[in-house]
């Protein structure tokens, strides 16, 4: 009788031990502050934030979603919608932000679906001036319309973050593999990389005006993560773009359970280079990318519909197609096929990095 009054004692015991651990852990870990609100441990927030106006006056307002775990963690950022046209993107990071509860969560997670809403009313990459916001950060208070938005979006969400993903797709009818792009001569950013695996992984050193540049500059981890092309939902670019937030979530130790054992290596290219249609005519290929590819071998033709002459294109290096333009009518000197040269993953990019003191300008991909 007694054995057992002891044993029904020390279960009741532990069973209120273990209601009131959250709690405690909670309370310890406190509130995240961010645009004026206190969100705390366990809850998920919706928040405002204003870019800017419209044509009307109005405010520019775009949703940030906070989800506040119950135990001490890093603060993930997800950004998405930089450019309006890139959808798949913003369907991955709407994906995490409903697929997760901040009750079951270690750190915080951050979401912004769709920054750049001006041109996202339009469908267009661009805002209504014309210019790319990702040559803009971090930005200016008083400058242009682009720094405005830029240094609203910096200050009020990135700056509140340990690590940033920001999400892209190929441009202008082109279409990337599921990839990340950072400077990786930063120790910080390959060792944030590396939680990515086996995705392959781009070095892209210093480019002015990008999000990825600016919060680099400053201390937080960012890299890019491109899949798909724009203008459309491609279900295994959004697929890609859920699968790696949910692993690197896990290997930050964000979520209850351990990450998922993956053994498959993990690419890494210190430099990519694009081959430019010789001829003007029709792109005609049916090389995929992510296709394995040795210098020499053929990997498309440029037919003119008029003689029927046709023009092979061979890729002078040899390398993984990170991106293509999709078949389309292409004028001479347009980039057609995107190759990723592997490398070192740090020794290289570094390399590739020393020298060019200043950030490099960005060519749309």
């Amino acid at each position: 009788m007694r054995a057992a009054f002891t044993r029904g004692f020390l279960l009741a015991a532990a069973y209120a031990l273990w209601a009131v651990l959250p709690a405690r852990a909670a309370d310890a870990w406190g509130a995240f502050d961010l645009l004026g609100a206190h969100v705390a441990p366990g809850e998920r927030r919706e928040l405002e934030l204003t870019l800017g106006e419209t044509l009307a006056g109005t405010p520019l307002v775009t949703r940030v979603s906070v989800l506040h775990g119950v135990r001490a963690g890093p603060s993930l950022c997800l950004i998405a919608g930089i450019h309006g046209d890139e959808l798949n993107g913003i369907e991955s990071v709407r994906r995490a932000l409903d697929g997760h509860h901040p009750a079951t969560l270690a750190g915080t997670l951050i979401g912004v679906p769709v920054v750049n809403l001006l041109a996202f009313h339009n469908g267009s990459r661009y805002l209504p001036d014309r210019r790319d916001l990702n040559r803009f950060f971090p930005g200016h208070a008083h400058a242009s319309v682009p720094h405005r938005i830029a240094r609203r979006l910096f200050d009020g969400v990135i700056a509140h973050c340990t690590r940033v993903i920001d999400f892209h797709t190929g441009s202008a009818r082109r279409a990337n593999l599921a990839q990340i792009r950072g400077n990786y001569a930063r120790p910080e950013v390959l060792a944030f990389a590396r939680l990515f695996a086996p995705l392959s992984a781009l070095h892209k050193p210093r480019e002015r005006g990008t999000l990825r540049n600016a919060a680099t500059a400053i201390g937080i981890p960012t890299v890019t993560f491109e899949a798909g092309a724009p203008g459309s939902l491609q279900e295994d670019a959004i697929a890609a773009g859920t699968a790696a937030i949910e692993r690197v979530m896990a290997r930050l130790d964000m979520l209850a359970h351990a990450p998922e054992a993956d053994h498959a290596e993990q690419a890494f290219f210190v430099r990519s280079r694009w081959l430019r249609a010789p001829r003007g005519g029709l792109l005609l290929s049916d090389v995929t990318t992510g296709t394995w590819v040795e210098a020499g071998s053929e990997i498309g033709r440029v037919v003119n519909p008029l003689t029927n002459a046709t023009t092979v294109l061979r890729t002078p290096h040899s390398g993984r197609v990170l991106g293509r333009a999709l078949n389309q009518l292409v004028l001479p000197g347009l980039a057609t096929f995107n190759i990723g040269i592997l490398g070192d993953a740090f020794h290289e990019a570094r390399a590739s990095t020393a020298g060019h003191g200043g950030a490099r300008p960005v060519v749309a991909e």
